[in-house]
């Protein structure tokens, strides 16, 4: 029940309630109003009683219980998410700001995590016992309005629609790229092993981090600001990426193994073959370059009159390329000639 009327305990006065919960386990209702306050009345056996529990600033815009009965999740406009212990009536946890402003709360199955979706169409996932972000997920278009677990598998209500997310216990999220508010991360890849996960952020950092747990390892030195992309050699050797300066890292040592500035910034790259011993680059203003991995010596490039080139993909043999331009067009070209074998008319624009 949401957004209606309910008269407490036969007072005289009327609160709007945003939203009714019922714990039949301990004979409780749960009424949340647009005064921040959630009242929980007893019914049934155990007969009337009264708790308030206090601790929002605006409307409580959802509730949720623990699988075990024992907590209770509370999630407001003031992008404010609480979890309170029911046998107490205290707050234990309070997550401020960084969950957004909360539609919708479920626990998932075992209770140590609660999923929060928000108003921003994210998800996050936060453990309960600590209060730490365990990852935000992605993939709704517009505000997420409910969401429930069914057989092990979280259920989300957009407003684009219904999604099913598995969530395990062995994901991990990385927050080495937020030491700064709004930092970004551009680039993702795994070493060839999938032991570690090299990534570069907005911060202007290139970093490694273990795979299993997130463990940061390692900060390469980057060379101007923002790397735009960045790749892990076939071999596991070198490290490549930037935006207006490229750089290449052997992973065994501690300082960049060679640079090039570049005349226009970098978009998009990759290792060429398996064996990588050439890489291409592709840029903001349209063309595509094929250097050499040592030691970054430009050995051909191309030109399209379509644009930034958005993303492009090597050929497992590394005898073909395909790119894309934020217009739209794809052309696919051989390696090493960059002779054109074909190329589409525009899809949808691409936004960079």
């Amino acid at each position: 029940l949401t957004r209606g009327e309910a008269t407490l305990n036969g007072a005289a006065s009327v609160v709007t309630t945003n939203v009714l919960l019922l714990d039949e386990e301990r004979g409780l209702v749960f009424d949340a109003g647009w005064n921040g306050t959630i009242y929980a009345q007893g019914f049934g056996k155990r007969g009337p009683r009264e708790h308030t529990l206090e601790g929002h600033s605006y409307d409580v815009l959802a509730l949720a219980l623990s699988p075990d009965g024992r907590r209770l999740a509370s999630g407001g406009r003031d992008r404010t998410v609480l979890v309170w212990d029911l046998d107490t009536g205290q707050e234990i946890l309070r997550v401020d700001g960084d969950a957004g402003e909360a539609n919708a709360l479920a626990f998932t199955p075992d209770g140590t995590r609660l999923v929060v979706g928000a108003q921003d169409a994210t998800l996050s996932i936060w453990k309960v016992d600590t209060g730490d972000l365990d990852r935000v997920l992605c993939g709704h278009l517009g505000p997420i309005r409910d969401l429930w677990f069914r057989d092990g598998i979280l259920e989300t209500l957009g407003e684009d629609g219904i999604r099913r997310w598995r969530v395990s216990n062995s994901d991990r999220v990385l927050r080495h790229h937020q030491e700064a508010p709004g930092s970004y991360v551009y680039g993702v890849d795994f070493a060839p092993d999938g032991r570690k996960l090299v990534s570069a952020g907005w911060d202007g950092t290139v970093r490694i981090s273990d795979a299993h747990d997130g463990a940061l390892t390692r900060t390469l030195d980057a060379f101007g600001p923002r790397p735009y992309d960045v790749r892990w050699s076939p071999n596991g050797r070198w490290v490549l990426g930037g935006r207006d300066i490229l750089c290449l890292w052997d992973v065994r040592e501690d300082q960049a193994h060679a640079t090039r500035s570049l005349s226009s910034g970098l978009q998009c790259l990759d290792f060429v073959g398996p064996d990588g011993k050439t890489a291409v680059i592709g840029d903001e203003k349209g063309a595509l370059h094929l250097l050499r991995t040592e030691d970054l010596e430009p050995l051909a490039s191309w030109a399209e009159p379509h644009g930034a080139l958005a993303e492009l993909a090597v050929s497992p043999t590394g005898d073909r390329i395909a790119t894309i331009s934020a217009t739209g067009h794809v052309v696919v070209r051989t390696l090493p000639t960059g002779e054109v074998l074909w190329r589409t008319h525009a899809h949808h624009p691409v936004h960079l």
